[in-house]
């Protein structure tokens, strides 16, 4: 008998082999009605301390920008040939723009060529960044509402969760080269 640990626990799993597979079946079959709900469930943030960086962060964004890190979605333009500084590149940037406020549930879009911000451009210059910010769903307006105790006056079309209004967004704003 070997004095490693993990060898003796791999025999001894492979021992009783067929525990632990009946085990992982009664798992499977207990939990997987329940993995439907889980993207309800899990949602991004909800955890945050007090006074920390992030949480000063959190709260100028949310408060000087009317942004937030949550519901954000970031829109990477590019070009092989063109640069900011062209007209051709700009007016692509602001037809894109403008598609992307046209989605359902946009709130507010931020590009270089609103903000004149150095940090939204690659240093190449080939290269922009496009937020666009997405609103809460309603579910978690009511959540965090002072007034969740009454009716929800909001309307929304859509209840989905942040990240897969994330990933509703990013499949139908195709990444093109300009």
């Amino acid at each position: 008998m070997t004095t490693d640990p993990f060898a003796r626990y791999g025999a001894y799993i492979y021992r009783v082999r067929w525990f632990v597979l009946a085990a992982w079946l009664v798992v499977l079959v207990v939990c997987g009605p329940l993995a439907g709900k889980a993207a309800d469930a899990l949602q991004a943030g909800g955890i945050e301390a007090p006074g920390s960086d992030s949480s000063i962060a959190s709260g100028l964004l949310s408060s000087d920008f009317d942004v937030s890190a949550l519901n954000n979605v970031a829109v990477v333009l590019r070009s092989d040939s063109l640069t900011v500084d062209d007209a051709a590149y700009e007016s692509q940037v602001e037809v894109a723009a403008m598609r992307v406020r046209g989605a359902e549930g946009v709130t507010r879009v931020v590009h270089y060529y609103g903000t004149l911000l150095d940090t939204l451009v690659s240093e190449d210059k080939h290269t922009t960044i496009m937020f666009a910010s997405l609103q809460a769903t309603r579910a978690r307006r009511r959540r965090t509402s002072k007034e969740s105790a009454r009716p929800s006056t909001t309307r929304s079309s859509s209840t989905t969760s942040p990240a897969r209004r994330r990933s509703i967004m990013t499949s139908r704003l195709r990444a093109r080269t300009i």
